[in-house]
């Protein structure tokens, strides 16, 4: 997986400009995300006994990638710890959940101007979490990989020909433990011409 990984990155960034043709555009660019998420957690135990928390959450995305045209292409690695609501937490009840996630994304940007560009896109990836569930009467812990698919909404703000400014809403899936996850995110993305 990792010398898989290594392989991408290293034909994203030691490509060269043989696929742009014509009067396409093509650049290369590192961008890092910061978002506050909220979620809903639900696992079944050995003893097919249902668990959940609703939890609110600190999540960092750092990615790779290139944008031709209006698609941009990424490889990016997340890190995002939850921790159950506030109420449960006053309680006693801590219920905590950290995920970090190496993934494939594609955006398309469908309407452009010269200062910003609204997009939409999804990806998916490899998840390892670490879930810990604790109740007055249990404790519970679950740790492993699982598949996650993510859906993307947002606009970017082109300040100079080098640098934008990403305001968007992130959707996180995770199959194991189930996990939906909402992300309101600003990032920061520098280009490579």
């Amino acid at each position: 997986m990792k010398k898989t990984s290594l392989l991408i990155l290293f034909i994203l960034f030691c490509s060269t400009n043989i696929f742009a043709l014509g009067n396409d555009t093509l650049y290369k660019y590192a961008k890092l995300d910061f978002c506050l998420s909220a979620g809903s957690t639900e696992t079944y135990d050995k003893e097919d006994r249902e668990r959940s928390m609703v939890s609110i959450g600190f999540m960092a995305n750092a990615a790779f990638g290139f944008q031709l045209n209006r698609f941009r292409y990424e490889i990016s690695y997340q890190e995002r710890a939850e921790v159950s609501e506030m109420l449960q937490t006053m309680l006693g009840l801590v219920s905590t959940l950290t995920v970090r996630a190496g993934m494939a994304n594609v955006f398309y940007d469908y309407l452009t101007t010269k200062h910003f560009a609204m997009y939409v896109g999804t990806g998916v990836g490899l998840a390892y979490y670490d879930l810990t569930m604790k109740t007055w009467s249990d404790f519970y812990e679950d740790s492993g990989y699982s598949c996650i698919l993510g859906a993307y909404t947002g606009l970017t703000f082109i300040i100079k020909e080098v640098f934008f400014i990403d305001l968007g809403f992130d959707y996180y899936y995770i199959n194991k433990p189930e996990t939906n996850t909402f992300a309101p995110k600003i990032g920061f993305r520098y280009a490579f011409y």
